[in-house]
């Protein structure tokens, strides 16, 4: 009876104008969506104009009960669209096609990208914070035209049986593709079905290569950003290292990064934090974080902070009380004279698997040279499976 009585109290006091309420970001370094337009553009000129695109939004997945994870957005579809939101569609079709005009619904215009977004919603706004809409995806974002998402079944209609492209490209459907983007793409789901079974003349391939190739060479304002995401995660290993003491918990460390991260604006950690002591530090994705930081122990934390979608990676080892013993500063300063020498090698056209063998061979020196391994080549640490400890 309580929550319901809250419930309608909470309804009772929306604004008059909850309608209205102003499109809303409150971050001002994000990517100009007129770079997301630059790539989308690039991708165009790069499937012609006998094909068509779609890409979506990533689903929402959920936790537990009525409760779902926080939301990330697909990397490639933030990559074309800067768009965070669920449940939306973009259609790129380079030869264009006709949507009705807003300004003035008698007559048509040609456009040749559509993203389809969640309409404005005062009271699912309330709950869950402002969406863009249609408007407010053209004005904050940068598209050319954006449609609510329930047009999305009608203009894949109009444009693959009117304009009947050769190609279509769109990613390959993910085995947890649930919820609402799953009912979404449903019509496109029964194309690629009736495509497939008919044997029709749309030819359907994978963009993700494509993509990727793209998204390699990393503008000005992404190196902006990931420079951003480096300076919050360097600070988050610091403030570890400042904070650490024996008597203290794995998760208690753990819990010194996520501060720092969202201290400084990023909005996820890049990957589950990993803060092993003592016999921990040498399991490679550890992550029950439950052991107590014992005095003398080593503590190898592999953490790293997500800032507006670009991500690092960053592992260090320390000592839990503040000083290495002698043989554990013997290691340590192998380890360091090997990324050293891995990172001096790091120029165009030097190969991932030089600097990796290089890396691999400072090791094995001074492991050799300490009496731990029997030879220079000893498989124990040169072997690829142990690439990632040889590393850290």
């Amino acid at each position: 009876m309580r929550h319901s009585s809250f419930v309608l109290l909470f309804f009772l006091i929306l604004p008059a104008n909850a309608q209205d309420l102003k499109y809303i970001e409150y971050d001002t370094d994000l990517i100009p969506g007129s770079v997301h337009k630059a790539r989308r553009e690039r991708l165009m000129n790069e499937i012609g104009n006998d094909a068509a695109a779609v890409y979506y939004a990533a689903p929402q997945r959920t936790r537990n009960a009525d409760v779902e994870y926080q939301y990330r957005q697909d990397d490639n579809f933030l990559y074309l669209t800067g768009f965070p939101e669920p449940n939306a569609v973009l259609m790129l079709v380079p030869k264009g096609m006709q949507v009705r005009n807003p300004a003035d619904t008698s007559t048509t215009m040609t456009v040749r990208e559509i993203l389809f977004v969640q309409p404005r919603n005062p009271v699912r706004e309330h709950w869950n914070g402002r969406l863009y809409g249609p408007e407010g995806a053209m004005k904050l974002r940068g598209l050319e035209f954006a449609l609510p998402i329930d047009q999305f079944e009608r203009m894949l209609g109009s444009v693959m049986f009117r304009s009947r492209p050769a190609l279509l490209y769109f990613p390959p459907f993910a085995s947890d593709l649930t919820g609402e983007i799953a009912t979404t793409l449903e019509p496109l789901q029964n194309f690629i079905d009736q495509t497939r079974i008919r044997n029709l003349a749309t030819e359907l391939r994978d963009p993700t290569a494509m993509v990727y190739r793209h998204r390699r060479v990393k503008s000005v304002e992404e190196i902006v950003l990931i420079t951003k995401a480096s300076e919050i995660a360097a600070t988050a290993h610091r403030q570890a290292m400042m904070s650490c003491e024996p008597g203290m918990y794995e998760y208690e460390l753990q819990g010194v990064y996520e501060f720092v991260y969202r201290k400084f604006g990023a909005e996820y950690n890049a990957y589950p934090c990993i803060v092993g002591a003592g016999e921990n530090t040498v399991i490679l994705h550890y992550n029950s974080v439950r052991r107590k930081i014992n005095d003398g122990d080593l503590v190898l934390a592999d953490c790293g902070a997500e800032y507006h979608g670009y991500a690092t990676d960053v592992t260090r080892t320390f000592p839990a009380n503040g000083k290495f013993s002698k043989e554990q500063r013997q290691i340590y300063e192998i380890v360091l004279r090997a990324q050293k020498a891995a990172i001096a090698m790091m120029r165009p056209g030097t190969s991932w698997s030089e600097i990796s063998k290089k890396a691999a061979d400072v090791v094995n020196e001074g492991l050799f040279a300490l009496g731990l391994i029997k030879d220079k080549d000893g498989r124990s640490i040169t072997d690829s499976s142990h690439t990632d400890s040889v590393t850290r």
